[in-house]
């Protein structure tokens, strides 16, 4: 979780599972921000995955990691919302894309925990393929 680039992966696992407009809460690092210059340029361009797609779809124009963004766009696309607590990113940057930066991790997941059905903790995102039985 160096970048927020690398967060992609538990964002990833999370949406797999994730229902429709639950809440995704992401712990991370980020000590060198969001990632390389490419895909900072794609995240601090973009609000959110239609304004994504619209800017990023065509094939003949293809950017350097635009496919993470679009992991992440799609993450932030499924989930109501998502919060990070992440003291290597700003506030400000994280709202670019509609993420919500949070200071105390404790904090919100006491508030969110009384109107959870189910609740998921993936502590190594890239390791974990998430499965719902039916």
């Amino acid at each position: 979780d160096k970048t927020f680039y690398q967060v992609s992966k538990c964002l990833t696992s999370a949406k797999d599972i994730l229902k429709k407009g639950g809440t995704i809460v992401v712990i991370c690092g980020c000590d060198e921000q969001l990632g390389g210059k490419e895909f900072t340029e794609i995240m601090e361009s973009t609000k959110d995955f239609r304004q994504f797609v619209e800017k990023y779809s065509d094939p003949a124009d293809f950017t350097i990691d635009q496919w993470c963004a679009q992991n992440i766009y799609q993450a932030f696309d499924h989930a109501g919302k998502i919060l990070v607590y992440s003291p290597g990113l700003s506030a400000e940057q994280l709202a670019v894309f509609q993420g919500i930066k949070i200071s105390d991790c404790q904090q919100e997941i006491d508030a969110l925990l009384p109107d959870c059905e189910h609740v998921a903790v993936i502590p190594e995102g890239p390791y974990v393929v998430g499965k719902v039985r039916s």
